[in-house]
């Protein structure tokens, strides 16, 4: 698929996604206007999930519009995007290894080269543990039922959010300190490669903070300096959209979607006021 293909894909499931998140909004608002300012409508749980039933369609229709967005980015061919290199350290440093390569390089770096290469490594591996870890440990707690109580629907929710908030937060939180260090190992090694260029040996720093630990994550770099690259990220990706269809395919055959509009009409009947 050519990049404007692809590029016309992405914008059309984008568009459709906001389509049906509006779509879904003016349901639940009209929905909740038809039972504010009904007269004869009875206050049940029933009749609150039968108003707000309609919804179904606009949110479906989005979780196909997500998964189909997902699987075209997995099993369409990759575009190459073009970028400047003064836009970007991660972009100049693999210009700079394409043209000179690691065979002409310096002992010194090619130590800093292996060093954030493997931090880099090391930093996916940890992610994806992490996201793995998460999603298996509210997983596990959504399956337990009796961490759900139809009679203390407040409480039943508020003890959910206090799982899935750590969940969340510490895979979030480390994948923005590697998008961090990330950044800064690149201007390393570019500042490395420019000093080799210039033959200012001397002023590379190639030695090691903690030399267990480096000569750990040297090994890593080498160990992955001819695999192929961008494999722990499609991995994180594949594993996170698997989970995310078996949890949707599991909701829907152990009666999901109906606790879902009990609590909305728990919400609707109990918390606001309406019934």
């Amino acid at each position: 698929m050519t990049e404007k293909g692809f590029k016309l894909l992405h914008r059309i499931i984008g568009i459709l996604i906001a389509i049906s998140i509006v779509i879904a909004g003016i349901c639940l608002a009209i929905g909740c206007c038809y039972i504010y300012f009904s007269d004869d409508m009875s206050y049940s749980r029933i009749a609150v999930s039968d108003v707000f039933a309609v919804i179904c369609i606009p949110v479906y229709a989005c979780l196909v519009l997500v998964v189909t967005g997902c699987l075209s980015e997995l099993l369409l061919p990759s575009v190459k995007q073009k970028s400047k290199a003064s836009h970007s350290s991660e972009t100049a440093v693999n210009n700079l290894l394409k043209k000179r390569g690691l065979s002409s390089l310096s002992e010194h770096a090619l130590s800093v080269h292996y060093r954030e290469k493997g931090k880099r490594t090391l930093n996916s591996i940890i992610m994806t543990a992490l996201t793995l870890v998460a999603c298996i440990v509210f997983f596990i707690y959504a399956l337990d039922r009796d961490n759900f109580d139809n009679v203390d629907i407040n409480g039943s929710v508020i003890s959910a959010l206090l799982v899935l908030t750590p969940c969340m937060l510490l895979p979030f939180s480390f994948h923005l300190y590697s998008l961090i260090s990330k950044e800064r190992g690149f201007k390393r090694v570019l500042a490395a490669l420019k000093s080799d260029a210039e033959g200012d040996i001397a002023s590379i720093d190639h030695k090691p903070r903690f030399e267990c630990f480096d000569i750990f994550v040297s090994k890593i770099g080498r160990f992955f300096e001819n695999s192929v690259s961008g494999r722990p990220l499609m991995f994180v990706r594949i594993t996170i959209v698997a989970i995310a269809i078996l949890c949707l395919v599991f909701g829907l055959a152990f009666g999901g979607t109906a606790d879902v509009f009990t609590k909305a009409s728990n919400i609707c009947t109990e918390c606001i006021g309406l019934g």
